[in-house]
């Protein structure tokens, strides 16, 4: 529906008329992030990463969304038994939700991070030759077992304990909407989003609050966005 790359064509297509806050696949959506608050620590939206941790080491959070980089920390580290858990996502059965799932997506994309060689390498031969030496299998296993990330190498096995963070490797490919708290060109948005979340999360909150407060300066916040670009 939309360009992957830029955010500014989303807000040419709000001031077209081509998608609102206030059409029913956003209203789904929202309502998702609405339901999912309601179950998390109050003040959540205001806590750093790090806060999260401590509550979760403190008992004081039932669950915590970690990666395999965190495992060695928190199943090491801790005082009482853990389990590992992908999290659920809506079926495409789901009575209200499911009619923007198509089941589970795929996370054979890419690895965590990619490796190159500049372009002004003096030395590029060498580069390359310290690359493959970093990628081996011996090279590599070390790593993992060092750092309890997942392998990223054929025959490279997993650290003991992070297999349950093994990626799907079936499902659907990974699709792109848009996430209006991360919408860093047009800031403007992303500042609303910010600024009336409470609005959603909130235990009196509800998407209607949050949409009428949103929706009434949205427009105003692009035009005043296309005006700073233009100029």
């Amino acid at each position: 529906m939309f360009s992957k790359n830029g955010s500014r064509d989303l807000g040419l297509e709000y001031l077209h008329g081509n998608w609102s806050i206030f059409d029913p696949a956003i209203r789904r959506g929202l309502q998702m992030i609405r339901d999912v608050a309601q179950v998390m620590q109050p003040g959540f939206f205001l806590k750093e990463r790090d806060d999260a941790v401590f509550y979760f080491v403190q008992e004081r959070a039932l669950m915590i969304a970690a990666s395999s980089q965190d495992s060695g920390t928190l199943l090491e580290n801790i005082p009482f038994e853990v389990g590992v858990g992908h999290i659920p996502i809506p079926e495409p059965e789901h009575p209200v939700y499911g009619q923007e799932f198509t089941g589970n997506p795929s996370e054979a994309e890419s690895t965590g991070f990619h490796l190159g060689i500049v372009r002004y390498c003096r030395k590029p031969e060498v580069a390359v030759d310290f690359l493959r030496f970093l990628t081996s299998q011996p090279i590599h296993q070390r790593f993992v077992e060092m750092s309890g990330w997942l392998p990223a190498v054929v025959g490279v096995r997993p650290k003991k304990g992070t297999e349950p963070f093994a990626p799907f490797t079936e499902g659907m490919a990974p699709t792109y909407g848009f996430n209006l708290s991360g919408l860093n060109d047009l800031y403007n948005l992303r500042r609303l989003y910010l600024d009336y979340f409470h609005l959603l999360a909130e235990e009196d909150g509800s998407v209607d609050a949050f949409c009428a407060a949103f929706g009434h300066e949205a427009e105003e916040a692009i035009i005043q966005l296309r005006l700073v670009i233009n100029a």
